[in-house]
C-alpha cells in the first residue's frame, strides 16, 4: 500500500497544480460513490495530496501535518459541534418532537395547503432533518418534492447542518456572518419552490380553523419540538458573543473554565442545552439520552473531522501559492463559476453537501483571495447543497424514510427546475453584491 501511494504520488508530483487538484476530487468522489466511508475517502485523498508534495514527502513534516490534522484545536472544535448536532438530532426524533411538529401544525393551520408548506420548513429545522407527512391527494413524486424542497429552504441560513459547520471552519467565517449572507438565499429557494412546485397545490376541503383549547394544545406542542432548537440557536449566537466568565474563587476553575470554553464551540454548547432542555420537555429518561448519544456515529465523524483537517493541510502545502498565482482570485469570474459549480458537482457525486464542500473548499479558498471572501464562501455551501439534495443516495434515503412510493428519477425531474433556477438566482444575487 506504501508502495502503491508512493507511486500515486511520484505521478502527480510532475502534473500542473488545476490537475492535482482533479486528480485528487476525482479519486475522493469515485471511493465515494464505491460506498466507502465519506471520511475514509477524504483522509485517502489527502493522503495522496501529501505524497505528491515535495514538502509533506519526508517523514517529520509528513507526520508533523497529520498529528496536526488530528489532534488541533480546530479539529476538536469542528468535531464537538458535529457530535453535538447530531446528539441533538438524535435526541429530538427519539421523543417524537417530529409528531409533535406535525400534530401542532395541524392544529393551528387545520387541512390546508399553508400547513403543506409550513410543516416540511418547519421540520427542516432539526437537525438531520427527516421525511414528514407531506400533501395528500397528490402525485406521490410532487409530494415527495414538496416535502423535500421546503424542508431544505430555511435550513440552509441556519447552522444546523455539516455542511454549514465545514464551511465557516474552512473559511474561517462566524456562524452570524454566514446566516446573514444565506437569509437571500433561502428566501429565493422558498420562492422559488412557490412558484414552481406550489402553484398547482389545491387547497384541501376542510381547512377550518381549530377551536381555541385545540389552538392551545398545539401551540404547547410546538414549543415542546421547538424550543430545544431555539435555545441551540440562541446559544450559538449569543456565546459567540460572549468571553469566559471570571471565577474569583479560583483562578485553577478559571483556567479550566478557559480551557473548556476554547475547545467547545458555541454551537456546540447550544446543542448540549438544547438536548438537555429536549430530554425534560419530552419527558426523556437519562437512558434515553445516553442511548440517543450511543447511536451517533462517533467513529464515522472523528475520521471525517480528521480527514477534512488533514486535506486542508495538504492542500494548503501543496497548492496555496500555485493556485493563487494562476487564477483569478476575489470577486473575479472564474472564481464565481468554480465557487458554485465546482461544490455542486462534487456533493453529487459523492452524495452530500458537507461531503462536497470539504473536499472542495480547500482548493477553492486561494481563488476567493486571502482573506477568502465570505459571499463566495456562501456560494459554495449553496451550490454544495443543491448538487448534494439531487444525489442519488440523499434521495433514495428520503425516500426510504418518507414511505413514498415514487422513483428516484422522477422525484429528481421534479426538483431539476426548482434547483437550477435557485443557482441562477444565487449567481445573480451574487453578482448584485
Amino acid at each position: 500500500m506504501k508502495r502503491l501511494l508512493a507511486e500515486i504520488g511520484q505521478a502527480l508530483s510532475g502534473m500542473p497544480p488545476w490537475a492535482k487538484a482533479g486528480a485528487a476530487l476525482l479519486l475522493m468522489s469515485a471511493l465515494v460513490r464505491g460506498r466507502m466511508k465519506a471520511g475514509c475517502a477524504i483522509f485517502l485523498g489527502a493522503l495522496v495530496l501529501a505524497m505528491a508534495s515535495p514538502e509533506l514527502r519526508e517523514l517529520e513534516p509528513f507526520v508533523n501535518a497529520l498529528n496536526l490534522a488530528a489532534t488541533g484545536k480546530s479539529t476538536v472544535r469542528l468535531l464537538a459541534t458535529l457530535l453535538a448536532l447530531a446528539w441533538l438530532g438524535e435526541i429530538l426524533w427519539e421523543g417524537a418532537a417530529g409528531r409533535l411538529l406535525e400534530e401542532g401544525i395541524q392544529g393551528l393551520a387545520g387541512n390546508s395547503r399553508a400547513r403543506d408548506l409550513i410543516l416540511p420548513a418547519v421540520a427542516g429545522l432539526m437537525p438531520g432533518g427527516r421525511p414528514v407527512a407531506g400533501a395528500t391527494g397528490l402525485p406521490e413524486d410532487l409530494r415527495a418534492a414538496l416535502s423535500l424542497w421546503f424542508s431544505k429552504a430555511p435550513a440552509l441560513a441556519l447552522p444546523l447542518g455539516a455542511g454549514f459547520v465545514v464551511a465557516c471552519d474552512l473559511g474561517h467565517l462566524s456562524l452570524g456572518q454566514a446566516a446573514a449572507l444565506l437569509a437571500p438565499l433561502a428566501l429565493a429557494m422558498g420562492a422559488v419552490g412557490l412558484l414552481t412546485l406550489a402553484r398547482d397545490l389545491p387547497e384541501p376541503a376542510g381547512g377550518e380553523a381549530s377551536a381555541a383549547p385545540a389552538r392551545g394544545e398545539a401551540f404547547r406542542k410546538l414549543a415542546f419540538a421547538l424550543c430545544p432548537i431555539l435555545l441551540a440557536l440562541a446559544g450559538a449566537f449569543g456565546l459567540a458573543q460572549t468571553s469566559v466568565p471570571v471565577v474569583r474563587a479560583s483562578d485553577s476553575l478559571h483556567r479550566i473554565g478557559e480551557g473548556v470554553w476554547g475547545l467547545m464551540p458555541p454551537l456546540a454548547i447550544g446543542c448540549l442545552m438544547g438536548g438537555i432542555l429536549a430530554g425534560r420537555l419530552l419527558g426523556l429518561s437519562v437512558g434515553t439520552l445516553w442511548r440517543a448519544m450511543k447511536r451517533v456515529s462517533t467513529s464515522d465523524l472523528v475520521v471525517f473531522a480528521v480527514g477534512i483537517k488533514f486535506l486542508e493541510q495538504a492542500a494548503s502545502g501543496v497548492f496555496g501559492s500555485d493556485l493563487a498565482r494562476s487564477l483569478p482570485t476575489g470577486g473575479g469570474g472564474l472564481a464565481s463559476m468554480a465557487a458554485l459549480a465546482l461544490p455542486a458537482l462534487l456533493a453529487f457525486g459523492m452524495g452530500g453537501a458537507a461531503e462536497g464542500l470539504a473536499c472542495t473548499l480547500p482548493f477553492l479558498l486561494p481563488w476567493m483571495g486571502a482573506p477568502a471572501d465570505p459571499r463566495l464562501l456562501m456560494l459554495s455551501l449553496a451550490g454544495a447543497s443543491l448538487g448534494g439534495m439531487l444525489a442519488r443516495r440523499p434521495l433514495e434515503e428520503w425516500l426510504e424514510k418518507g414511505g413514498t412510493r415514487t422513483t428516484v428519477g422522477e422525484l429528481r425531474w421534479r426538483l431539476a427546475l426548482p434547483a437550477a433556477l435557485t443557482a441562477l438566482l444565487a449567481a445573480l444575487l451574487h453578482i448584485a453584491g
